[in-house]
């Protein structure tokens, strides 16, 4: 016997805390007549996103409304993870979009917005959170910016806590919504189609073996069925659906999302594998991938414990694919793992499931090469030889890192963020800015250098008491006016001090490490010249006295030959000293 069946791809797409996750729990519990008892969201599945209250990646979730099969698909609501967003908005035909009254509209609302609007997909607003009472002013200002923005006008007020209206705007959508028509038959009338997906999501278990989360786009994948990828051989050996997520099921048909259980690691052979499309035994790019754009670095706290850090970050990249990193050499530190995230919330949620594996680590203060590329060979690393024969041509062929940034924030704090922003850097440029009901947003291109070591981050929400949002959109090098910093200890130049910066900056940056000196060397028994050169020019001087003992102190009386004597003696002793210094030993004491 034949079932034709309605099938609707719906994202849910909303800024963090605005109720998105609350939403799909209410549609749940109205689809399947159960009542919610627990405070977290039942969507949420993972222990950090229990315990910080945020979705970190996709759920998928089949409800059956109505004469409808939904695909329910509760996207991320923080931007870090707008690789998830990403993919639910592609595979869906119909996006719901909540707004919080009480905040509206967001900066990445907005980007959200944009790209639906340019994918051509059925957009709904639902305005969430009526249980607050607020003045309808505050409703129809978002509706009319929605309207003149995007010519949306498909808004529903709603409130997901307490399910008002939920159930009677879910009967409109669906009424409008784009949907599949899917003939399901009998396994002996099934033919033979060629298989394709999409790779929605990608884990990796202990055991090396696979599960792929995917949207059938075609044919039909059946448990114990061998599929190609790519020239190897994979086995389904088990099928789950996302009506119950731990039912095994037979099959997945078209226009459905389930999990298959592969045998074999197959993130070794494709990296961030979360986007492709299989077809015709390949994989292909769907959708376009995100930069990653936010670096840091990190050492285990105890040296013995470089390899084991390695590992447990390979098990924690086998379930978060979306992290790069690579083992690099330190100047100060023997090696050290850069890490490449999309923005710092990503890097929060990667340090806690790394903390989860009880790994004790420490970030250190990042490496500033890491921030340029060289035109030709690609290195972020400063090349000594070619500083030292024509540092000018050498730094004509540097790129420098730029972030380009939204902030968003009450307009009150505008004037002020814009003048106190030009104190504290000087790589700043603003690119764009629009004001959206009470709010700015202020699109800014920034050093990515000023933007970790001046913390631009806490210095913005300081402005803004905390009410600022900022979004990292993405990363480029650019042409800046950039200078070599080289620190000489009594005339020798440590190179592993040395570093590029911009070049407005360098008094400054000779002021941190005079201060860090001042600091961190103990007096020694010799003089300690410290002179900062900013290309090949002295700006910055300091002397540190050696540690003097009073060799006269058990002198009595006038006896001025002897104390003469023992001066001349402690003098020429630390000339000495001064004339045999050892530059390796002095680094080894300054590196501990």
């Amino acid at each position: 016997m034949n079932l034709t069946m309605k099938i609707a791809n719906i994202a849910i797409i909303a800024h963090i805390d605005h109720g998105k996750s609350t939403f799909c729990d209410a549609l749940i519990s109205i689809c399947e007549n159960i009542v919610q008892t627990t405070k977290s969201p039942s969507i949420d599945s993972h222990d950090i996103e229990k315990n910080r209250g945020v979705t970190i990646r996709n759920h998928y979730k089949e409800l059956i409304f109505n004469g409808f099969i939904i695909n329910l698909i509760d996207t991320p609501g923080h931007y870090d993870f707008k690789q998830y967003v990403n993919i639910g908005i592609n595979i869906s035909e119909n996006v719901i979009v909540l707004i919080d009254i009480s905040k509206g509209i967001q900066a990445q609302t907005i980007k959200y917005l944009d790209l639906a609007n340019q994918l051509n997909k059925n957009i709904t607003i639902l305005l969430n959170k009526i249980d607050l009472d607020l003045d309808n002013k505050y409703k129809e200002n978002i509706k009319s910016s929605i309207y003149n923005r995007w010519k949306i006008k498909d808004i529903f007020e709603i409130s997901a806590k307490t399910q008002e209206n939920v159930k009677e705007i879910i009967n409109k959508i669906l009424n409008y919504s784009v949907y599949h028509k899917y003939e399901f038959k009998s396994t002996e009338l099934i033919n033979k189609y060629d298989i394709e997906f999409i790779i929605l999501d990608a884990f990796v278990n202990k055991y090396q073996y696979t599960t792929l989360s995917i949207y059938m786009l075609n044919g039909i994948i059946f448990k114990n069925q061998t599929i190609l990828i790519q020239n190897t051989y994979y086995r389904i050996f088990k099928i789950f659906n996302m009506k119950h997520i731990e039912q095994e099921i037979e099959s997945i048909n078209k226009y459905q999302i389930g999990n298959i259980m592969i045998m074999g690691n197959i993130s070794n052979k494709f990296k961030n594998i979360s986007g492709y499309k299989y077809k015709n035994k390949s994989l292909i790019p769907f959708i376009k991938k995100f930069e990653l754009c936010l670096y840091c670095q990190i050492k285990p706290r105890k040296s013995d414990k470089s390899e084991l850090l390695i590992s447990q970050i390979n098990k924690v990249i086998l379930t978060e694919q979306n992290v790069e990193y690579n083992i690099i050499p330190h100047p100060i530190h023997i090696q050290v793992l850069q890490l490449v995230f999309y923005g710092l919330f990503h890097k929060e949620i990667f340090f806690d499931k790394l903390h989860l594996n009880k790994i004790d680590f420490q970030e250190i203060e990042f490496n500033h090469e890491f921030m340029y590329i060289d035109t030709q060979q690609k290195f972020y690393i400063i090349d000594f030889d070619l500083v030292n024969t024509n540092y000018k041509k050498y730094l004509n062929n540097i790129l420098t890192a730029f972030l380009n940034i939204r902030i968003q924030a009450p307009n009150n704090y505008f004037d002020i963020l814009i003048s106190k922003m030009n104190i504290i850097t000087s790589t700043t440029k603003i690119l764009n800015s629009e004001f959206i009901n009470n709010d700015f947003i202020l699109s800014i291109q920034i050093s990515e250098i000023d933007f970790l070591s001046k913390n631009f981050l806490s210095f913005i929400k300081n402005i803004t008491h905390g009410h600022a949002e900022i979004i990292i959109d993405n990363k480029e090098f650019i042409k800046y006016n950039i200078s070599i910093l080289e620190v000489i200890i009594n005339k020798h130049v440590v190179k592993e001090l040395s570093k590029i910066i911009i070049s407005d900056q360098q008094h400054e940056e000779a002021d941190i490490y005079i201060k860090k000196f001042e600091q961190e060397i103990s007096k020694q028994q010799y003089e300690i010249h410290i002179q900062i050169s900013c290309n090949k020019r002295i700006i910055k001087s300091k002397i540190i006295k050696p540690y003097r003992k009073d060799v006269t102190s058990k002198c009595y009386g006038g006896d001025r030959t002897r104390k003469n004597k023992l001066l001349k003696k402690q003098s020429a002793g630390k000339n000495k000293l001064l004339k045999n210094f050892n530059i390796d030993k002095f680094k080894e004491k300054l590196f501990q």
